[in-house]
């Protein structure tokens, strides 16, 4: 047998890389652990923030009036009756309103004429001057929420006064209730 007086180095990198392993190993463990446990606890708040809120909706269930519910059903089928002839109504008296604020005091209206289907009114001016229709004609169109287009025509000079008559176009929801 031969005796070697060498030292034999042992080889310490393989117990060194296992110890690594199990170190970092042992820190993803824990850190799923932690995270595991984190998202329990916000399990069970989600379910408590769920059975409050199913809480909730049954108190609030138990206070509603069945009759004014039903009453309320009822109402709306009668306006979904109705809500297709309320689009179709207009009202008249926005026109005569619109006229007499938009109106210069020197102008004398009459012959007013409604078209319901056209959406449009026609009538009849006169005054002493020129100056004063077109003020009129101009004042008209600047109501653009109103009217969409003006149409003086027929002028005509009779007696110191000047006729003409107008056709004012509407804005399609301008009269609608």
């Amino acid at each position: 047998m031969a005796i070697s007086f060498t030292k034999e180095e042992k080889s310490l990198k393989p117990h060194l890389i296992t110890t690594k392993i199990f170190w970092v190993l042992l820190g993803i463990l824990i850190s799923l652990l932690f995270i595991w446990g984190i998202l329990s606890l916000y399990n069970k708040i989600l379910d408590n923030q769920i059975k409050n809120t199913k809480l909730a909706i049954q108190e609030i269930d138990s206070k509603k009036d069945l009759n004014l519910e039903k009453e309320m059903k009822e109402t709306l089928t009668n306006y979904e009756k109705i809500s297709s002839l309320l689009s179709f109504h207009t009202n008249p008296r926005k026109i005569l309103d619109f006229l007499e604020q938009n109106s210069s005091p020197q102008i004398k209206i009459s012959n007013i004429n409604y078209n319901s289907q056209e959406k449009n009114v026609s009538f009849s001016i006169s005054s002493s001057s020129i100056e004063f229709i077109k003020a009129q004609r101009d004042s008209l169109l600047s109501k653009k929420d109103f009217v969409s287009s003006v149409e003086v025509s027929g002028l005509s000079y009779s007696g110191g006064n000047i006729s003409a008559s107008v056709k004012i176009i509407l804005n399609p929801n301008a009269i609608n209730f």
